[in-house]
């Protein structure tokens, strides 16, 4: 007789990565183990349990998430990809929910792990697109000698990122753009073919650690310049080996704060250092680098893998 298990989440909508790839999932899983695997969506799950689901809330029932359920002695583990994924675990403690593992990426630190070690599991995983389509979109653009020596940013202009972009704008190295402003905005397909042109791109936090342009330049093999990267990933990510840490904290703070030094000379500064950097072989091996852990972390495949490898063929569950 099959061992049975509550595989729970959002349906999504058309090409949304998370729920896309929780389907993919769940039939790879269906395929690869024994086990009888009942899809049950994370709303009715949520109401099993006297809750509603959110997609703002910092519980278990949000729709970034994907849950497995064992009813038999209640044990669940939840892969996360809502930003605030680490606050999930106050959630289950207050509401006494048996989570044996929480794998997540957004604002993960070694901290949390070690804080919560003795309660739950907590575990780096993969980190991912927006749209399903994007991989797909990012592995057919072709290699071509990139034209401009610049560094290139395209997304939504908000919080302190703001102050940031605005700050940057100024620097004719800078190519800054925002998605909100219509002129600005690109589809998906031309985005890509239109950063594979940069030598350089920009990466700054939003509400995670870690963005979707991190794993667009990898993948373009563009060379990532971005603030301190702290989110743990699975395969850790790291400074001088995948990206360029081009804007550290005190400079990001003084940015931010407008503390009156003269950072235009210090920007100035460094890209002149960038500029010279990009022709070097160790610039060469970084970028080599960060496009083979694209592979290896980003694509769905890769990415089952890896969260699968985590669940110990489900035997955390029983």
């Amino acid at each position: 007789m099959k061992k049975k298990l509550i595989i729970s989440y959002e349906q999504g909508y058309h090409n949304w990565y998370v729920s896309e790839f929780y389907k993919f999932f769940h039939k790879k899983i269906e395929f690869d183990t024994e086990f009888e695997l009942e899809y049950i969506s994370l709303r009715d799950l949520a109401t099993k349990f006297g809750k509603e689901i959110s997609n703002h809330y910092t519980s278990i029932f949000n729709w970034f998430n994907l849950v497995i359920y064992n009813p038999s002695n209640e044990k669940m583990f939840v892969h996360s990809w809502y930003d605030y994924a680490p606050e999930i675990i106050n959630y289950s403690i207050q509401n006494n929910f048996n989570i044996v593992m929480l794998s997540c990426v957004s604002n993960l630190t070694q901290g949390i792990i070690e804080k919560y070690k003795d309660i739950i599991s907590v575990e780096p995983s993969v980190y991912y697109l927006e749209n399903w389509s994007d991989v797909e979109y990012i592995q057919n653009i072709k290699p071509q000698e990139r034209k401009l020596t610049k560094s290139y940013f395209n997304g939504l202009n908000h919080g302190l990122r703001q102050n940031i972009m605005n700050f940057l704008a100024k620097n004719e190295f800078f190519d800054i753009k925002s998605k909100t402003n219509p002129s600005d905005f690109r589809q998906k397909k031309q985005y890509y073919e239109e950063l594979s042109n940069y030598k350089f791109g920009l990466s700054l936090n939003g509400a995670a650690n870690i963005c979707y342009r991190d794993l667009e330049l990898f993948g373009l093999g563009v060379l990532n310049l971005r603030q301190p990267l702290n989110s743990l990933t699975h395969n850790r990510l790291e400074k001088n080996i995948h990206y360029i840490e081009f804007l550290d904290d005190d400079l990001t703070n003084k940015i931010i704060y407008n503390n009156g030094e003269n950072l235009e000379k210090i920007i100035n500064s460094k890209v002149c250092e960038l500029i010279d950097f990009y022709n070097t072989q160790e610039c060469k091996n970084i970028i080599s680098e960060s496009k083979k852990w694209f592979v290896e972390n980003c694509l769905p495949e890769n990415q089952y893998k890896i969260i699968f490898s985590l669940l110990n063929n489900l035997d955390i569950l029983y």
